[in-house]
Protein backbone atom coordinates (compact mmCIF):
# COMPACT_ATOMS: atom_id res chain seq x y z
CA UNK A 1 0.00 0.00 0.00
CA UNK A 2 1.49 3.66 -1.19
CA UNK A 3 2.06 5.45 2.50
CA UNK A 4 -0.15 8.76 0.41
CA UNK A 5 -2.75 6.65 0.12
CA UNK A 6 -3.45 6.48 3.76
CA UNK A 7 -7.14 6.91 4.84
CA UNK A 8 -5.98 6.56 8.77
CA UNK A 9 -3.31 8.58 9.93
CA UNK A 10 -1.51 7.17 13.01
CA UNK A 11 0.23 9.48 15.87
CA UNK A 12 1.96 7.60 18.50
CA UNK A 13 3.19 9.96 20.78
CA UNK A 14 -0.66 10.41 21.56
CA UNK A 15 -0.80 6.77 22.67
CA UNK A 16 -1.57 5.77 25.84
CA UNK A 17 -1.57 2.00 24.89
CA UNK A 18 -5.21 1.57 26.36
CA UNK A 19 -5.41 -1.02 24.06
CA UNK A 20 -8.84 -0.31 22.57
CA UNK A 21 -7.54 0.04 18.86
CA UNK A 22 -5.72 -3.21 19.18
CA UNK A 23 -8.61 -5.30 20.66
CA UNK A 24 -10.87 -3.94 17.49
CA UNK A 25 -8.11 -4.57 14.77
CA UNK A 26 -7.34 -8.22 15.92
CA UNK A 27 -10.50 -9.45 17.42
CA UNK A 28 -13.91 -7.70 15.81
CA UNK A 29 -12.14 -6.70 12.81
CA UNK A 30 -9.37 -10.16 12.44
CA UNK A 31 -6.70 -7.52 10.62
CA UNK A 32 -4.09 -8.20 12.95
CA UNK A 33 -2.20 -4.81 11.74
CA UNK A 34 -1.83 -3.09 15.56
CA UNK A 35 -0.08 -4.42 18.68
CA UNK A 36 1.61 -3.42 21.62
CA UNK A 37 5.32 -2.42 20.78
CA UNK A 38 8.11 -0.96 22.60
CA UNK A 39 9.25 2.48 20.84
CA UNK A 40 12.20 4.22 22.70
CA UNK A 41 11.70 3.04 25.89
CA UNK A 42 7.91 3.31 25.75
CA UNK A 43 4.91 0.84 25.57
CA UNK A 44 2.21 1.84 22.44
CA UNK A 45 0.08 0.58 20.06
CA UNK A 46 1.89 0.66 16.69
CA UNK A 47 1.79 -1.01 13.29
CA UNK A 48 2.96 -4.41 13.38
CA UNK A 49 5.91 -3.86 10.65
CA UNK A 50 7.32 -0.56 9.60
CA UNK A 51 7.17 2.76 10.73
CA UNK A 52 3.08 3.14 9.13
CA UNK A 53 0.43 2.03 8.45
CA UNK A 54 1.07 1.07 4.87
CA UNK A 55 3.31 -1.56 5.70
CA UNK A 56 0.96 -3.35 7.07
CA UNK A 57 -2.11 -5.77 6.18
CA UNK A 58 -4.44 -2.52 7.40
CA UNK A 59 -7.68 -2.17 5.36
CA UNK A 60 -8.43 0.85 6.14
CA UNK A 61 -11.28 0.79 7.89
CA UNK A 62 -10.85 2.82 10.31
CA UNK A 63 -12.81 1.27 13.41
CA UNK A 64 -9.68 1.52 15.16
CA UNK A 65 -10.66 5.44 15.05
CA UNK A 66 -14.13 5.05 16.66
CA UNK A 67 -12.11 3.08 19.68
CA UNK A 68 -8.98 5.21 19.85
CA UNK A 69 -9.36 7.92 23.05
CA UNK A 70 -6.57 10.18 22.38
CA UNK A 71 -7.13 11.14 18.44
CA UNK A 72 -3.50 8.94 18.16
CA UNK A 73 -5.51 7.34 15.12
CA UNK A 74 -8.15 9.58 13.20
CA UNK A 75 -8.67 9.97 9.34
CA UNK A 76 -6.80 12.52 6.94
CA UNK A 77 -8.45 15.78 7.49
CA UNK A 78 -9.44 17.30 4.16
CA UNK A 79 -11.62 20.22 5.04
CA UNK A 80 -9.18 22.96 3.97
CA UNK A 81 -9.12 21.31 0.54
CA UNK A 82 -12.57 20.54 0.80
CA UNK A 83 -12.85 24.01 1.06
CA UNK A 84 -10.42 25.56 -1.18
CA UNK A 85 -12.37 23.81 -3.92
CA UNK A 86 -15.97 25.72 -2.94
CA UNK A 87 -14.36 29.14 -3.03
CA UNK A 88 -12.17 28.50 -6.46
CA UNK A 89 -15.60 29.89 -9.08
CA UNK A 90 -14.03 27.88 -12.15
CA UNK A 91 -15.11 24.45 -10.69
CA UNK A 92 -18.64 23.14 -10.35
CA UNK A 93 -18.11 21.35 -6.89
CA UNK A 94 -21.08 18.48 -6.55
CA UNK A 95 -21.46 15.92 -3.78
CA UNK A 96 -23.08 12.56 -3.55
CA UNK A 97 -24.10 11.22 0.06
CA UNK A 98 -23.98 7.41 0.88
CA UNK A 99 -27.11 5.91 2.25
CA UNK A 100 -25.45 5.36 5.70
CA UNK A 101 -24.96 8.95 5.66
CA UNK A 102 -28.76 10.11 6.00
CA UNK A 103 -29.23 8.61 9.38
CA UNK A 104 -25.19 8.84 10.73
CA UNK A 105 -25.57 12.95 9.60
CA UNK A 106 -28.34 12.84 12.68
CA UNK A 107 -26.45 11.48 15.06
CA UNK A 108 -24.05 14.59 14.72
CA UNK A 109 -26.27 17.24 16.11
CA UNK A 110 -28.00 14.61 18.92
CA UNK A 111 -30.55 13.12 16.81
CA UNK A 112 -31.95 9.64 18.24
CA UNK A 113 -29.71 6.76 16.42
CA UNK A 114 -31.59 5.52 13.36
CA UNK A 115 -33.85 8.96 12.83
CA UNK A 116 -33.74 9.36 9.05
CA UNK A 117 -32.19 13.50 8.51
CA UNK A 118 -32.17 13.18 4.89
CA UNK A 119 -33.54 16.56 3.50
CA UNK A 120 -31.67 18.86 6.42
CA UNK A 121 -28.73 17.12 5.69
CA UNK A 122 -29.16 17.93 2.02
CA UNK A 123 -30.23 21.57 2.89
CA UNK A 124 -27.02 21.64 4.42
CA UNK A 125 -24.73 20.56 1.88
CA UNK A 126 -26.38 23.15 -0.40
CA UNK A 127 -25.51 26.25 2.40
CA UNK A 128 -22.01 24.55 2.34
CA UNK A 129 -22.03 25.67 -1.06
CA UNK A 130 -22.42 22.46 -3.46
CA UNK A 131 -23.66 23.17 -6.93
CA UNK A 132 -25.90 19.84 -6.44
CA UNK A 133 -26.59 17.07 -4.38
CA UNK A 134 -26.63 13.95 -5.60
CA UNK A 135 -27.74 10.04 -3.95
CA UNK A 136 -24.89 7.43 -4.57
CA UNK A 137 -27.87 4.81 -4.15
CA UNK A 138 -28.16 5.60 -8.24
CA UNK A 139 -24.60 4.46 -8.90
CA UNK A 140 -25.76 1.46 -6.38
CA UNK A 141 -28.32 -0.10 -9.17
CA UNK A 142 -25.76 -1.27 -11.50
CA UNK A 143 -24.04 -3.86 -9.17
CA UNK A 144 -27.69 -5.28 -8.52
CA UNK A 145 -28.09 -5.79 -12.06
CA UNK A 146 -24.96 -8.07 -12.13
CA UNK A 147 -26.18 -10.22 -9.55
CA UNK A 148 -29.86 -10.56 -11.43
CA UNK A 149 -27.49 -11.77 -14.60
CA UNK A 150 -25.58 -13.83 -12.12
CA UNK A 151 -28.40 -15.57 -10.36
CA UNK A 152 -30.53 -15.80 -13.89
CA UNK A 153 -27.40 -17.89 -15.62
CA UNK A 154 -26.71 -19.66 -12.08
CA UNK A 155 -23.04 -18.98 -12.45
CA UNK A 156 -19.81 -18.06 -10.67
CA UNK A 157 -21.85 -17.72 -7.50
CA UNK A 158 -22.58 -16.44 -4.60
CA UNK A 159 -21.44 -12.46 -5.83
CA UNK A 160 -19.31 -10.88 -3.21
CA UNK A 161 -20.06 -6.95 -3.53
CA UNK A 162 -17.44 -4.83 -4.53
CA UNK A 163 -18.75 -1.61 -3.22
CA UNK A 164 -16.97 -1.23 -0.24
CA UNK A 165 -12.86 -0.84 -0.49
CA UNK A 166 -11.96 -2.31 2.65
CA UNK A 167 -14.11 -5.83 2.23
CA UNK A 168 -12.46 -5.97 -1.40
CA UNK A 169 -8.65 -5.94 0.29
CA UNK A 170 -9.50 -7.90 3.22
CA UNK A 171 -10.94 -10.42 0.69
CA UNK A 172 -7.71 -10.14 -1.41
CA UNK A 173 -5.20 -10.10 1.82
CA UNK A 174 -6.77 -12.89 3.72
CA UNK A 175 -9.29 -15.07 1.33
CA UNK A 176 -7.63 -14.57 -2.28
CA UNK A 177 -9.34 -17.92 -3.14
CA UNK A 178 -12.72 -16.03 -3.16
CA UNK A 179 -11.25 -13.42 -5.65
CA UNK A 180 -13.03 -14.39 -8.38
CA UNK A 181 -16.51 -13.96 -6.43
CA UNK A 182 -16.58 -10.86 -6.28
CA UNK A 183 -18.61 -8.15 -8.34
CA UNK A 184 -16.78 -7.03 -11.32
CA UNK A 185 -18.62 -3.55 -11.18
CA UNK A 186 -16.61 0.02 -9.72
CA UNK A 187 -17.91 0.81 -6.37
CA UNK A 188 -21.05 2.82 -6.13
CA UNK A 189 -19.65 6.16 -5.91
CA UNK A 190 -16.89 5.42 -8.55
CA UNK A 191 -20.10 4.71 -10.75
CA UNK A 192 -22.20 7.76 -10.22
CA UNK A 193 -18.75 9.59 -10.47
CA UNK A 194 -18.56 8.76 -14.03
CA UNK A 195 -21.55 9.35 -14.66
CA UNK A 196 -21.60 13.10 -13.32
CA UNK A 197 -18.31 13.45 -15.35
CA UNK A 198 -19.75 12.39 -18.36
CA UNK A 199 -23.22 12.64 -18.73
CA UNK A 200 -23.74 15.24 -15.99
CA UNK A 201 -21.20 17.22 -17.56
CA UNK A 202 -22.57 16.83 -20.49
CA UNK A 203 -26.71 18.10 -20.06
CA UNK A 204 -25.39 21.25 -17.98
CA UNK A 205 -23.12 22.47 -20.76
CA UNK A 206 -19.61 21.91 -18.47
CA UNK A 207 -16.53 20.79 -19.18
CA UNK A 208 -15.49 17.40 -17.21
CA UNK A 209 -12.09 18.68 -16.15
CA UNK A 210 -14.31 21.61 -14.46
CA UNK A 211 -16.68 19.36 -12.20
CA UNK A 212 -15.41 18.47 -9.35
CA UNK A 213 -17.24 15.22 -7.23
CA UNK A 214 -16.94 15.17 -3.21
CA UNK A 215 -18.45 11.85 -1.87
CA UNK A 216 -20.23 11.84 1.81
CA UNK A 217 -19.32 8.72 2.92
CA UNK A 218 -19.28 7.15 6.90
CA UNK A 219 -15.64 5.29 6.10
CA UNK A 220 -12.51 6.06 5.97
CA UNK A 221 -11.88 3.23 3.32
CA UNK A 222 -13.28 5.93 1.26
CA UNK A 223 -11.39 7.82 1.40
CA UNK A 224 -8.11 5.19 0.58
CA UNK A 225 -10.08 4.27 -2.28
CA UNK A 226 -9.98 7.50 -3.91
CA UNK A 227 -6.45 8.21 -2.54
CA UNK A 228 -5.09 5.82 -3.99
CA UNK A 229 -5.13 7.47 -7.78
CA UNK A 230 -2.92 10.13 -6.64
CA UNK A 231 -2.78 12.99 -9.13
CA UNK A 232 -4.01 10.82 -11.79
CA UNK A 233 -7.75 11.27 -13.11
CA UNK A 234 -10.23 9.71 -11.01
CA UNK A 235 -13.98 9.65 -11.26
CA UNK A 236 -14.37 11.00 -7.47
CA UNK A 237 -12.01 13.40 -6.45
CA UNK A 238 -12.24 13.79 -2.66
CA UNK A 239 -14.15 12.06 0.27
CA UNK A 240 -15.52 13.87 3.35
CA UNK A 241 -15.93 12.09 6.29
CA UNK A 242 -18.73 12.36 8.49
CA UNK A 243 -16.88 13.26 11.53
CA UNK A 244 -15.30 15.95 9.19
CA UNK A 245 -18.72 17.08 8.09
CA UNK A 246 -19.24 17.59 11.76
CA UNK A 247 -16.64 20.01 12.20
CA UNK A 248 -17.69 22.18 9.14
CA UNK A 249 -21.27 22.50 9.87
CA UNK A 250 -20.03 23.56 13.37
CA UNK A 251 -17.45 25.69 12.44
CA UNK A 252 -19.97 27.27 9.88
CA UNK A 253 -22.73 27.84 12.83
CA UNK A 254 -25.01 25.46 10.65
CA UNK A 255 -27.33 23.15 12.64
CA UNK A 256 -29.97 20.81 11.41
CA UNK A 257 -32.89 21.87 13.29
CA UNK A 258 -32.77 25.70 12.10
CA UNK A 259 -32.63 23.97 7.93
CA UNK A 260 -35.24 23.60 6.03
CA UNK A 261 -36.25 19.58 4.38
CA UNK A 262 -34.49 19.84 0.83
CA UNK A 263 -34.32 16.82 -1.44
CA UNK A 264 -31.59 15.38 -3.91
CA UNK A 265 -30.85 17.49 -7.24
CA UNK A 266 -32.15 15.97 -10.66
CA UNK A 267 -31.19 13.64 -12.69
CA UNK A 268 -29.19 11.80 -9.79
CA UNK A 269 -32.16 11.95 -7.06
CA UNK A 270 -33.71 8.17 -7.15
CA UNK A 271 -32.52 4.63 -6.33
CA UNK A 272 -34.27 1.21 -6.32
CA UNK A 273 -32.08 0.62 -3.20
CA UNK A 274 -31.50 -2.64 -4.38
CA UNK A 275 -27.53 -2.24 -4.88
Amino acid sequence: MDRSALAVVFTPHKCIACRRCEIICQRVQTVRALALKEVKKRLVIAPIRGQDLSQTPCVQYGQCIEGCLTGALRERDQREELLGLLEDRSKHVVIQTSPASRVSSGEIFFYPPGQDVTGKMVSALEVLGFAAVFDTSFGADEEAEELRGKLLEAKNLPLLTSCCDAWVRFVREFYPCYVGHLSTCKPSQEMLGALIKSYYAALKGLDPQDVVVVSLMPCTAKKAEVLRYGDKPKDVDLVLALRELGRLLAEKDICLDSLPEGEFDPPFNLGSGGG
